[in-house]
């Protein structure tokens, strides 16, 4: 209780998929209770080929996969940044199997290159 007729509660769930929330005061669901939440496990993220990444080249095409496969439910986003900003025109992604994807660019330059999934 907050004092000024609102309430605070968190949870934070140990697994990632569709989870119903009940909502109770005085032992009883309040209205639109229980709440579907979907949840997300970004550290689920798996990005099998980053050793090749040392191998790329500017000018070359360079090709890696994203396996979001066991992170649950929720869009995948994914975003390549060099020198602080998204290259997010010069790249392409395809989703090959459920939420497993490859993406290709091309960099234009040496340095280190971010890639960024959410």
């Amino acid at each position: 209780d907050l004092d000024n007729g609102t309430f605070y509660a968190s949870y934070q769930p140990d697994e990632a998929g569709e989870w119903r929330i009940h909502v109770m005061y005085d032992r009883e669901d309040i209205e639109h209770s229980p709440f579907k939440c979907m949840v997300f496990d970004p550290r689920a993220i798996f990005i099998p080929d980053q050793e090749a990444a040392r191998k790329a080249k500017p000018g070359e095409p360079f090709t890696f996969t994203v396996d979001a496969s066991r992170t649950g439910w929720g869009e995948v986003a994914i975003d390549v940044v060099f020198d602080n900003k998204s290259i997010r025109r010069a790249f392409y992604v395809e989703e090959i199997r459920d939420r497993v994807y490859v993406v290709t660019f091309t960099p234009t330059a040496r340095g280190k290159h971010r890639v960024y999934v959410y």
